[in-house]
């Protein structure tokens, strides 16, 4: 029986009867007729040489590939430059970030001097002051600055004040003293300085 294209896809429905089913698997089976030899015009070392080629292409190479080539004199610097820098980072000085406060902790108050800023208290309870000073009453409480000044100031429990004096000569010295929550009145430069000093 002759397998057809008819036949095959009989076979592949189902639809076969039994001697058909069986020359079709017979057949599928015999490869007797299969060719697989090279024409006769092909040259097989050609072809074989041809496809070695090819191959040689994709391999990677066989020799290691230096990514640097460093000379004694150049490693040696660049060791030194490393040592140099490890040591510069380990061995510089530590200095603060920010210049230390002054704090002086009394019975009625709590008083902190601003960085460049000098505060001291007389036995007398007169605070002497330069530059900037925050103020802490730990009850409502008057508080006189500066020797040579009259003048008295009130602070109350529970809040914060800052206290301004230019250190100008005594006959021209002004003290100028303000609650926290009134530092939205002052102008942005003030304000702003005020805020990163004390950390408001």
């Amino acid at each position: 029986m002759k397998v057809t294209k008819e036949l095959l896809e009989k076979y592949h429905r189902g639809h076969c009867t039994p001697e058909e089913k069986t020359a079709v698997e017979n057949w599928l089976l015999d490869d007797s007729d299969v060719d697989d030899s090279f024409p006769a015009s092909v040259d097989e070392a050609t072809i074989q040489q041809e496809m070695w080629a090819e191959i040689q292409q994709e391999l990677p190479s066989s020799k290691p590939r230096r990514l640097f080539r460093w000379s004694l004199p150049g490693s040696v610097a660049a060791a030194c430059v490393v040592v140099l820098g490890l040591g510069w980072l380990l061995y510089r000085p530590h200095t603060p970030a920010t210049p230390q406060s002054q704090e002086i902790s009394g019975r009625d108050y709590t008083l902190a001097a601003g960085p460049e800023s000098k505060v001291q208290v007389t036995k007398a309870g007169i605070i002497n002051f330069c530059g900037r000073l925050e103020i802490q009453p730990k009850k409502d409480v008057q508080l006189s600055f500066i020797e040579q000044s009259p003048e008295h100031f009130s602070f109350q429990k529970g809040e914060t004040y800052f206290a301004f004096h230019t250190c100008q000569k005594a006959d021209h010295e002004k003290i100028l003293v303000i609650k926290e929550k009134s530092l939205q009145s002052l102008p942005p430069v003030a304000k702003r300085q005020l805020m990163d000093e004390w950390g408001i």
